[in-house]
């Protein structure tokens, strides 16, 4: 029997895991939790339930420390997970990522569907959040007029940096009528362009009473600003997609004030340390103009002395062009050319009578060794297939050799040799 087609049950198992991840992705569904145990390791396992069925599930500690509620039996849940078979006991469970308490449900599928949508977006990059002004002149503050978040922003204020100027726009921070008005708020600082920065802020609450910053307008006025943002909304483990938008997200509105403005105390130890930089390095300034001003003195001393030796030099030179006297030097200069010019002309001359003889003897022998002109004296040249025959052993009976005599050529064959 061939086995090379039968697989083994890890990987069946791992093929199983893999065809139910293509085939299913991420299952959202919902019921009762029971069975629930916390194990040692940090992860949870449960059942959830309803009337006629029930699916085992496991939560890994990964996923366990983003839950917001503690899970027990009899509580209606909804979940995030995808299907796995556990290996080593081949029992089917999904895996739970994330899992909310049904109460709450409806909005927070809502907040992970448009967290997802603007994600894909890039309403959330990291890369388009724009750097903060290290030194705001004009805050604009966005928030309600009565509310408490209002009150504790501005004695953070005006501890840290009492000169910096606060505009408000008061809005609702809760219900319908907020969404717009929180819109709107932005784009009019926008369009008035009087700040520096901008902070949106309120305080706690629950998820539906935060939702207003949760909505796609609110999100999507605070992407478009051209204006920094710094969000404090709610208590330290709320977040609202607005946060995720804004360019910087404070855990309250307390904590955006700070981040808002520097504390004075902090900047005038800044600017103290920097006198005392600034000083230091005018004494050293000071100190490398003296030293400048001394080699400045020596190099016009130097300079002095070296115009002076230059000038005695020129003298002595000038003197001693006297003592030459150039006019005559040129002139024996004059009488030695036309000597060494005479002497090359006429050694030239002799050149080339020699070498013309040299030449005419040449061209007699080449005259005296020409082939034509031995044939004038009644000798032949004699060819067979145009090589010459010069012995009787380059020859065969029949051939037919070629003869040239000082007046013309005729052919022959060899009869005997």
């Amino acid at each position: 029997m061939n086995t090379d087609n039968y697989l083994s049950i890890s990987e069946l198992s791992d093929l199983l895991n893999e065809t139910l991840i293509e085939e299913f992705g991420t299952i959202y569904f919902q019921g009762e939790l029971t069975e629930v145990k916390n194990a040692s390791s940090g992860h949870y396992y449960f059942s959830i339930k309803d009337a006629e069925s029930v699916l085992n599930c496991a939560m890994w500690r990964t996923y366990v420390g983003k839950l917001n509620f503690q899970p027990k039996d009899g509580i209606q849940v909804l979940c995030q997970g995808y299907p796995n078979i556990y290996k080593k006991s081949g029992r089917f469970s999904i895996v739970v990522k994330t899992m909310i308490v049904a109460g709450e449900g409806a909005l927070k599928k809502k907040f992970i569907e448009l967290q997802n949508k603007l994600k894909k977006e890039g309403l959330f990059d990291e890369s388009r959040k724009r750097p903060l002004p290290i030194l705001p002149k004009s805050l604009g503050l966005i928030t309600s007029a009565k509310g408490a978040a209002l009150q504790d922003m501005l004695v953070i204020l005006n501890e840290r940096l009492p000169t910096v100027e606060k505009r408000l726009i008061d809005v609702r921070v809760q219900g319908s009528e907020a969404i717009s008005e929180i819109k709107n708020a932005i784009k009019k600082f926008n369009d008035l362009n009087n700040v520096d920065l901008i902070i949106l802020a309120r305080g706690g609450g629950s998820l539906e009473d935060l939702w207003a910053f949760n909505e796609e307008d609110v999100v999507r006025a605070i992407f478009a600003s051209k204006i920094p943002i710094i969000c404090g909304v709610g208590h330290e483990t709320d977040i609202s997609l607005s946060d995720l938008a804004a360019d910087k997200r404070a855990a309250t509105p307390t904590a955006a004030a700070k981040i808002a403005v520097p504390d004075k105390n902090e900047l005038l130890q800044t600017l103290d340390y920097y006198e005392e930089k600034l000083n230091d390095i005018l004494d050293l300034f000071k100190n490398l103009t003296e030293k400048l001003d001394n080699l400045l003195h020596k190099l016009n001393i130097q300079s002095d002395n070296l115009i002076q030796s230059f000038n005695l030099k020129l003298k002595t030179l000038s003197s001693n062009l006297k003592l030459i006297k150039p006019d005559k030097l040129f002139e024996n200069l004059q009488e030695k050319m036309n000597f060494l010019s005479k002497r090359n002309f006429e050694a030239m001359s002799k050149k080339i009578k020699f070498d013309t003889s040299k030449i005419d003897q040449i061209e007699h022998r080449a005259f005296a060794s020409n082939p034509k002109q031995i044939l004038k004296r009644g000798f032949a040249i004699v060819k067979r297939k145009d090589k010459l025959v010069g012995s009787i052993k380059n020859i065969s009976k029949d051939d037919i050799l070629t003869t040239e005599l000082k007046d013309g050529v005729f052919s022959s064959t060899v009869i005997d040799k």
